[in-house]
């Protein structure tokens, strides 16, 4: 027929290696297998927390990091502008979030108490190089501030003369004067009104003062 005669014949496509694949008793196991092996380890962090640091250990250079914390140089390559400095600025942020934990302490705890760093977890056993560091994270976060200390200091700079200026306008500002005075009316006539009303009336027998 004519619809026979035009139509466009389908490309042959063969998805049975994907779905083989996908299906393969053999590749399941294998991925259960690899899971399990990158499971294996002394676990030192809460699922929560493991997590935050896997997902900033994913973007950051921790050795670099690690290298530029303990010579304590703000200018270290591991600290450049960009996505370096904002990936340490967020491992900062995760490392030193909260008091109660402290992902950098576990570790050094852990290897204080003589434990063995290659037994650990590959999440715990990144933050090796950062936990054999004294006060890592407080020295981090010195450095990211030393590193952005010139661009605060030019922004609240920036902000004050912003406020001068508007001081002075309002300052020379007549209008300013005319709105201050119609307040100060007002509260000298509400003043007024509260010394009237507050008087006592006279009880009954008593003359009025004259």
């Amino acid at each position: 027929t004519i619809f026979a005669i035009c139509a466009t014949p389908r490309p042959h496509v063969d998805l049975s290696a994907f779905v083989g694949d996908s299906m393969s008793p053999s590749k399941q196991d294998a991925g259960t297998q690899q899971k399990a092996d990158r499971d294996e380890g002394t676990r030192l962090l809460d699922p929560g927390l493991a997590q935050a640091v896997g997902v900033v250990a994913a973007r950051v250079d921790l050795p670099m990091v690690a290298a530029a914390v303990a010579a304590f140089d703000s200018a270290h390559a591991a600290l450049a502008p960009g996505r370096c400095f904002d990936g340490a600025e967020v491992l900062c942020d995760v490392l030193a979030g909260r008091a109660d934990r402290d992902p950098v302490g576990a570790v050094r705890k852990h290897l204080q108490a003589g434990g063995d760093p290659t037994a650990l977890r590959r999440i715990e056993r990144c933050l090796v190089p950062l936990a054999e560091i004294p006060r890592a994270v407080p020295r981090l976060r010195l450095l990211l501030l030393h590193a952005t200390l010139p661009e605060r200091l030019a922004c609240a700079r920036k902000q004050l003369d912003i406020l001068i200026a508007a001081a002075r306008d309002l300052e020379a500002s007549g209008l300013l004067r005319d709105v201050v005075k119609i307040i100060q009316r007002s509260l000298d006539w509400n003043a007024g009104r509260t010394a009237v009303c507050g008087r006592a009336a006279p009880a009954a027998g008593e003359a009025a003062p004259p």
